[in-house]
């Protein structure tokens, strides 16, 4: 598993192991919430959006290309975040 689909805050038992779920197709999967990818991308998303530039969506175009330029922009950030930390 590639470090960001790794959880943000898995799910352990008294032992400190990760516990694992059974998917509807059969597949064991971590018992996690949000990938550190999701994490990272929504933790930029809203510095971007408390910019007071960048979080202005009236200087853009149309809402709709502040909306794909503002959450386009977040995944980057993150995986870039995520492509450092594993140097």
């Amino acid at each position: 598993m590639k470090n960001s689909d790794m959880p943000v805050y898995p799910l352990v038992n008294d032992k400190g192991v990760v516990k694992y779920v059974t998917s509807q197709e059969g597949h064991s999967l971590p018992a996690t919430g949000l990938s550190k990818r999701e994490h990272f991308a929504g933790q930029a998303l809203q510095a971007l959006l408390s910019n007071s530039t960048m979080g202005d969506s009236a200087l853009w175009g149309t809402p709709q290309e502040w909306t794909k330029q503002m959450t386009e922009t977040a995944v980057e950030m993150a995986d870039a975040l995520l492509e450092e930390l594993d140097k």
